[in-house]
């Protein structure tokens, strides 16, 4: 069942709310109209807008059986990319 609702934004991933949802209902944790309308905002909010980004969150929360939406963690791979990019970079902005 789908709830459309709330279709509220076009950078929302409808698909992704609604599996959210889905899960919600599935472990007896169903959301209020304003508890979803709040779900709405922190995952445009948290995904920047992006649809690929909502699905990546709420996929997240549920593989961690988690009840709320968080960031996207990142990887050690990610986090140390970055810093070997952070370090490159200041190696080639520092003159001796």
């Amino acid at each position: 069942m789908t709830n459309d609702l709330f279709q509220v934004d076009v950078t929302l991933n409808q698909e992704a709310l609604n599996e959210w949802l889905a899960y919600r209902k599935e472990i007896n944790k169903p959301l209020k109209p304003i508890s979803i309308e709040r779900v709405i905002k922190k995952l445009i909010r948290l995904s920047e807008g992006n649809l690929d980004k909502q699905m990546e969150i709420v996929e997240q929360s549920i593989e961690n059986g988690w009840t709320g939406l968080f960031a996207v963690k990142k990887t050690a791979l990610e986090v140390a990319k970055e810093t070997k990019q952070s370090f490159q970079s200041l190696h080639e902005n520092v003159k001796f």
